[in-house]
């Protein structure tokens, strides 16, 4: 009798907490859409899909009106910057001995609405390349720069992959919300790296004088083959940095409730010898993730 009133018990529980959770949700979005009655439209027209008030659904729509295509563009190499922005698809930037930069993008399109798959924007300066929104699905992007590129780099994504090797670059500047950013043999001397939930991994790479790097919960990983310093942060995510030996450092490591390993100390006294003779500083700092120095 006592089991079965528990199980009511928590039944009335649970129905109480999802009436409460509805009302909540309808309340504000009822108040969302007051303040914007074209929110419904926008958010169609963003993330491509009709939203049917009326019974609580999402479809997606225009999936049979697109088609698969592929677009190819041979731009000149600008003087200052490479800019991709905003990109929720895939990237993917390697190396080669063409002296033209190459791009070649493949995805679903509605024809109706774009002919192309992405907006090239081209000056002296700067080349921009830019992902169309509303019509686009499934979209991967590669680029080819000649090895002699040795320009800045700048890249911004909501959800795509970013995946760059066998660059050398004047600086590199990388944003993503959850998509996930991967350096292979990519030397650069000043490397700037955003992530929300996404991972950060850079391998056998050579930063010369400044990486800095922030992540709500995404793991970062950096491995360095030149001594350079550093500044890392993370709430939730793990942060591993490895560096070249025999180089001392001054190192500043702090986590609230994460572990700290730091294969570059001995002893208290070795310590603080080593503060002594750095000049490069080392700061890394995490909430609940762990620190893993070697």
């Amino acid at each position: 009798m006592k089991t079965t009133n528990l199980f009511t018990r928590f039944f009335i529980a649970t129905v109480f907490t999802t009436i409460i959770s509805l009302s909540v949700a309808a309340f504000s979005a009822s108040k969302a859409y007051h303040s914007d009655p074209h929110l419904l439209a926008k958010l169609e027209e963003k993330y491509n899909m009709k939203i049917n008030s009326g019974h609580l659904a999402l479809d997606y729509k225009h999936r049979e009106h697109t088609e698969r295509t592929e677009d190819q563009w041979t731009l000149n190499v600008p003087q200052k910057k490479l800019v991709l922005k905003p990109f929720s698809g895939d990237i993917a930037i390697k190396s080669t001995r063409d002296t033209k930069i190459k791009i070649i993008a493949t995805g679903r399109i509605d024809k109706a609405q774009n002919d192309k798959l992405l907006t090239i924007t081209e000056t002296p300066d700067e080349l921009t390349v830019t992902e169309l929104k509303g019509a686009i699905q499934d979209l991967e992007v590669h680029i080819e720069v000649p090895t002699t590129f040795n320009q800045e780099i700048e890249f911004d994504s909501t959800s795509g992959d970013v995946s760059i090797e066998d660059l050398n670059v004047a600086q590199a500047e990388l944003k993503t919300i959850s998509g996930e950013i991967t350096l292979n043999r990519f030397t650069t001397p000043r490397l700037s790296i955003e992530t929300v939930s996404g991972d950060t991994k850079v391998r056998n790479s050579t930063i010369t004088k400044q990486i800095s790097g922030e992540s709500v919960s995404g793991e970062i990983e950096i491995e360095n083959n030149e001594s350079s310093e550093a500044n890392l942060k993370s709430i939730s995510g793990d942060i591993k940095l490895k560096m070249p030996k025999n180089n001392l450092f001054n190192f500043n490591l702090q986590s609230s409730s994460g572990d700290i390993h730091n294969k570059y100390t001995v002893d208290t006294k070795a310590n603080k010898q080593n503060v002594n003779k750095a000049k490069l500083n080392i700061q890394v700092s995490t909430t609940s993730g762990d620190i893993e120095i070697e």
